[in-house]
């Protein structure tokens, strides 16, 4: 019947859209944009200095990371502690262990605190690093260059521009011949239930 060869149709045009779509979506992770071909050449001109800067952050972020784990783990051996009886005078095994466990804890904390000031000295250093870096691209020359890196980049990727607008226009294409199919086999269904009613 004409309803079983709309569906058909209509499965055979998701798999194709399905497919195109992933085609879109894999095309998407390695397409240039303007934005990620302003940062390559912005980096290209100061000489490899953001990706340096970006590398510095990332480790920032790493450290802040452990600095929170020993800041968990301090607040973890804090606990621990205070679930100990602390011991009588005449225990003096006891009092040593006690004693050793609040040195390790205040050297813990230390530690924190030392790391905590050396990360925020990092960062501002790395902030004013990127700030520095952006003002160097900020001149007339600079913008020239950066511009003519930019035309470069997104010339080199016209392939895989092109590409892109082949598949977004089929994917349309696809979208609008599944509505038509879809509103076909409406019309025909209610057609199929008028003719039944007769």
């Amino acid at each position: 019947t004409a309803n079983e060869i709309i569906g058909t149709e209509l499965r055979s045009l998701k798999t194709e859209l399905r497919r195109t779509e992933f085609a879109i979506e894999e095309l998407r992770k390695t397409l240039m944009t303007i934005s990620r071909a302003e940062i390559i050449a912005k980096n290209a001109f100061v000489g490899g200095e953001f990706k340096e800067a970006r590398a510095e952050k990332a480790e920032i972020k790493k450290e802040a990371d452990r600095i929170g784990k020993a800041k968990e783990q301090h607040r973890k051996l804090i606990f621990e502690l205070s679930q100990i009886e602390k011991p009588k005078l005449y225990q003096l095994d006891s009092i040593k262990e006690y004693n050793a466990k609040q040195d390790a804890i205040t050297k813990l904390r230390n530690d924190i605190e030392m790391r905590k000031l050396k990360l925020a000295n990092r960062i501002t250093a790395n902030q004013n690093h990127f700030n520095d870096l952006e003002t160097k691209c900020l001149t007339p020359e600079a913008r020239r260059n950066i511009d003519k890196r930019i035309g470069a980049i997104l010339e080199s990727d016209k392939p895989n521009a092109n590409r892109m607008a082949t598949l977004t226009a089929k994917q349309n294409d696809l979208k609008t011949q599944m509505f038509d199919l879809k509103n076909k086999k409406i019309i025909l269904e209610k057609q199929a239930r008028y003719d039944a009613k007769e």
